[in-house]
């Protein structure tokens, strides 16, 4: 493949087709649509209302509910740790899925706020410059310690976020995955530039080493108690380090080379009617359909 025609190749949309999904093909889920406890939507309900369990205490704000993060009105901010919370798209697909929260769009280093209540208690969360940050408001109940309070209810309500989040992607998000992938519906993103610059990389890290001019060898030179005993022995740092680097070479060669043949699949008599896709992304699929 010349260079020009591996700058064509973008990103590559699979043909669907129908597929083993769960021991059922496409068409027979459909002649089984009769049937409410077989169809996806009912199983798709079923589990987004398990992982609504977390969210009991909360609740969605009306539409006219402004937020904190770029309002005057007083609150306490919290800083979610990314460890928490570290997919912020899951969190929005829990605040419009589960909670059915109203996004307030966009703003000034903002990307996103859904404003909500937590027993009462109105808050929002935020996507911000520096990370997801929670405002807690005003606590309609009061409280003697407001602070030590404010502490314990951002600490439950990241909690209960964590474990809607975890059930979404457990029992939603994987199921989903795992079926559009097997339909054939997925996008292959073009790395080739990227893998192609780690394998030349290495390349040159290999050639330098046996060369001599690799960083073990000019380690060795610069030895405070090197003698022309030790200089003899110079030869293995560089065939240790050439070695390791053309380990690495190798590997992003390959790598390389399985990306250009999955991204040249439209090119191919692959049909996705008769063989999944993840039969084809392997390198026997590969060499069959090169």
């Amino acid at each position: 493949m010349t260079g020009s025609a591996r700058d064509r190749v973008g990103q590559r949309r699979v043909a669907t087709a129908p597929a083993r999904i769960r021991g059922v093909t496409a068409a027979e889920k459909g002649s089984k649509a009769g049937n409410p406890g077989d169809a996806p939507d009912a199983r798709l309900r079923a589990a987004l209302d398990r992982c609504r369990a977390p969210l009991r205490d909360f609740a969605p704000c009306p539409e006219d509910q402004t937020g904190f993060a770029r309002a005057s009105r007083p609150a306490t901010r919290v800083n979610v740790p990314a460890e928490r919370l570290p997919v912020p798209g899951s969190v929005v697909l829990v605040m419009r899925l589960l909670l059915d929260a109203h996004s307030l769009g966009r703003g000034e280093k903002l990307t996103w706020e859904f404003p909500f209540t937590f027993r009462g208690r109105p808050c929002s969360i935020a996507s911000e410059k520096f990370g997801l940050r929670l405002y807690l408001g005003k606590d309609p109940a009061g409280g003697p310690d407001a602070a030590t309070d404010s502490a314990a209810v951002a600490r439950t309500v990241v909690s209960k976020l964590s474990a809607a989040v975890r059930c979404l992607e457990r029992h939603v998000l994987s199921v989903l995955g795992s079926d559009q992938v097997a339909e054939g519906n997925l996008t292959v993103h073009n790395q080739a530039g990227r893998l192609r610059g780690t394998y030349e990389y290495f390349r040159r890290l290999a050639t330098d080493a046996y060369a001599g001019r690799g960083i073990l060898a000019r380690d060795h030179d610069e030895r405070s108690d090197r003698t022309p005993f030790l200089d003899r022995f110079r030869f293995v740092a560089e065939q240790t380090e050439g070695l390791d680097a053309a380990m690495a070479m190798t590997v992003a060669y390959f790598s390389l080379l399985e990306h250009l043949l999955v991204l040249v699949l439209p090119a191919t008599d692959f049909d996705p009617a008769a063989e999944p896709v993840t039969a084809f992304i392997v390198w026997p699929g590969l060499c069959r359909h090169a």
